[in-house]
């Protein structure tokens, strides 16, 4: 069965249960993320184990590159990020050793030295030896030479997800809208064909329509509603969502269509929309609706649609 998960970021992670290994850096980064059920792997061994199910795995990059062709040649990339921290740690600079080592190191290959500190380290670890921390000391060093490299990857390659498009110099006048620099309802009318053709679920359509926007026209004029959308504008840009494009659809209407996030998420990101909009120059808030595409059935139009049919009944209620 193909797998369709997104792992888009690492707050994407929330409510899943990810593997990594037990008191490393990387498990301290991804236990700072709220929801997330981490559980801990000791050795290779255990890895070993994991890998021949079909689970979610975090480690750093240089072990996914040692062991792909083995232990996780069933494993792919599904997200990979650089981290703002590296592997370090302290020496006495006084020290006899420190001096030795720090010539030692100089003479080097890095990337010699830096291969061959995987595959001992491996070795002793399926041995079960003492001198795995050795080992452990030493890869840490190396690695302090470069950036850690955080891979997220899960069995089975996914479909490249790819929705918003770099808009050229010479169709910004089409594709932008002047007041906002958000894209335009052209923008989607050019696009809804290639999105249909987008085969990673779940998907959704969020519509905002902001309130009393001609109110506003017609009692502080047209600069205090350009204000006001303006705002609302700006707040869209500021939490947009990963794999999202944000378009403006009407004079008070937007329009975001959104990959990889499950009911719940779209809830929680309309939620904080409605509070975030309370901050407007004009605390009259906005109706917000959605729609979500499960399957291809459902068609990005279909989902507009729904949506929109959902907005005329709240706008009948107020």
């Amino acid at each position: 069965e193909k797998n369709n998960v997104v792992i888009n970021s690492l707050n994407s992670l929330q409510n899943k249960e990810v593997y990594v290994l037990e008191e490393s850096m990387l498990s301290d980064i991804i236990s700072k993320i709220p929801n997330v059920n981490i559980k801990k792997y000791k050795d290779v061994d255990e890895l070993n184990k994991i890998a021949k199910k079909d689970y979610i795995i975090a480690l750093d990059n240089e072990t996914f590159n040692f062991l792909k062709q083995s232990t996780l040649k069933n494993y792919s990339v599904r997200y990979m990020e650089k981290t703002n921290s590296t592997y370090s740690f302290k020496l006495n600079t006084d020290d006899a050793f420190y001096n030795l080592f720090r010539n030692y190191v100089m003479l080097q290959d890095k990337q010699t030295v830096k291969l061959d500190g995987l595959y001992k380290h491996n070795k002793l670890v399926t041995r079960g030896k003492i001198f795995a921390n050795i080992a452990w000391y030493i890869l840490i060093l190396i690695a302090s030479l470069i950036v850690a490299t955080s891979v997220l990857f899960k069995r089975r390659r996914k479909s490249k997800v790819k929705i918003s498009k770099k808009i050229k110099k010479e169709d910004k006048i089409k594709y932008i809208d002047q007041l906002t620099s958000l894209k335009n309802r052209n923008y989607l009318n050019d696009n809804i064909d290639a999105w249909n053709k987008n085969r990673i679920y779940p998907q959704a359509t969020i519509i905002i329509d902001l309130n009393k926007i001609q109110e506003i026209n017609d009692t502080k004029g047209y600069d205090e509603g350009d204000r006001q959308i303006k705002a609302a504008s700006n707040i869209l840009i500021r939490t947009q969502l990963d794999n999202s494009d944000i378009m403006r659809t009407d004079g008070n209407e937007f329009l975001i269509y959104a990959i990889g996030y499950e009911k719940r998420s779209i809830e929680s990101y309309i939620r904080k929309l409605i509070k975030e909009f309370k901050d407007l120059p004009y605390d009259y808030s906005a109706i917000i609706t959605y729609s979500m595409i499960e399957d291809d059935v459902k068609t990005i139009e279909d989902s507009i649609n729904d949506a929109v049919l959902e907005m005329k009944e709240k706008k009948q209620e107020i």
